[in-house]
């Protein structure tokens, strides 16, 4: 069995070929913890093997940007696949967790120059707006992300991207700035700084 899939949020869920499956395990399973490329395997019997949740927590996953399966694969000696199963596939796994509250998350990096991603969690599906204040209260930004179902977006693929430009599309100055989370049912602020 094998869990694989690429770096997302900090986790490393990676999806192996069949040749490096053969070769990683020589064919056979065992009840050792093999390593490949600083990424840790664990063999089906492994008393830990159970989507290596002592090490990670469901908030931590991305349900949208994970693509991790939980499967059988059989492989020919010269590495060639013979037969894959998918037994379970993470995402669904995850989809069922959703955030308790919504909250507005730090951006990231921060300070930036000249982009930057805001995170957040989405407690229930609604209407999701990014508004960017300037320190004198005037929006230079309007973000409308329209209908966003109820989850975690946090990874750059997820989170909102903000590239440093006002609405009419010219680069706003060095400084601190607002940004604001609106919803149906809350409205979130915190401050983040452009340094050119």
């Amino acid at each position: 069995m094998a869990v694989g899939g690429s770096w997302h949020d900090g986790v490393c869920i990676r999806r192996p070929t069949p040749q490096e499956l053969c070769g990683a395990f020589g064919g056979t399973w065992d009840d050792e913890t093999e390593t490949c490329d600083g990424v840790e395997w664990l063999a089906p019997s492994y008393p830990k093997n159970a989507f290596l949740l002592d090490r990670i927590t469901l908030e931590q996953l991305d349900p949208a940007t994970l693509e991790a399966q939980l499967g059988i694969w059989l492989v020919e000696s010269d590495g060639s696949p013979l037969y894959l199963r998918s037994i379970a596939l993470l995402e669904s796994v995850l989809a069922a967790k959703r955030p308790d509250k919504t909250h507005l998350l730090p951006n990231y990096p921060n300070p930036f120059n000249p982009e930057t991603w805001i995170p957040y969690h989405l407690a229930n599906p609604g209407d999701v707006q990014i508004a960017i204040y300037d320190t004198r209260g005037t929006v230079v930004r309007h973000l409308d992300l329209g209908h966003q179902q109820a989850g975690y977006y946090t990874s750059r693929s997820r989170a909102v991207y903000w590239d440093g430009c006002n609405d009419t599309g010219e680069k706003v100055s060095s400084g601190v700035y607002f940004y604001q989370l609106q919803t149906d049912k809350t409205s979130q602020l915190r401050k983040m700084v452009i340094l050119k």
